[in-house]
């Protein structure tokens, strides 16, 4: 469901769109001795050593972007909810296929890699939508009504998590 047809058709080469933190970028790959991501202007560069790598370089940069986003933005969302005598067990970002994010039962939230691609807001949203879920396991009146307390404009970013 969230790998649509842009997803699934990346070859990963120079000229492709790719996204980062709601932002398109054009895809540059360059030859080079040391692998490596960095973002100039709207390109996406990445210095590969064979272009057989290239997808595995972008994916671990993806991987590492959000392990420093997700950190950031976390923090202050779990501090709003402490007054609710929640917090996650455990977060872990996972490459989920049809899921933003879960939480199960014993607490633990995981959070799709692919939300580094949308925008913050967006990641919020997901962040905030597995933290309800530890007050109410459920989508009922009550998890809606906490979601509007925390964050009341959610429904706006949920639509844009139709994005992949």
């Amino acid at each position: 469901r969230l790998q649509n047809a842009d997803n699934q058709q990346k070859k990963y080469v120079s000229g492709e769109i790719h996204h980062y933190l709601g932002e398109k970028y054009v895809l540059q790959v360059i030859e080079s001795n040391k692998n490596s991501v960095k973002i100039d202007g709207n390109s996406l560069i990445v210095c590969a050593k064979s272009s057989e790598i290239v997808e595995k370089i972008l994916k671990n940069w993806y991987r590492n972007q959000a392990k420093t986003v997700f950190s950031e933005l976390l923090p202050p969302i779990i501090e709003r909810f402490r007054k609710y005598n929640v917090a996650p067990a455990k977060i872990s970002i996972r490459d989920m296929r049809s899921r933003w994010g879960s939480c199960s039962r014993k607490g633990n939230i995981s959070l799709n890699l692919q939300l580094i691609k949308l925008n913050e807001n967006c990641i919020r949203q997901v962040m905030i939508h597995e933290m309800c879920h530890l007050v109410y396991f459920n989508h009922q009146a009550g998890f809606h009504a906490l979601m509007d307390e925390m964050m009341p404009d959610w429904k706006l970013w949920k639509k844009d998590l139709k994005f992949l």
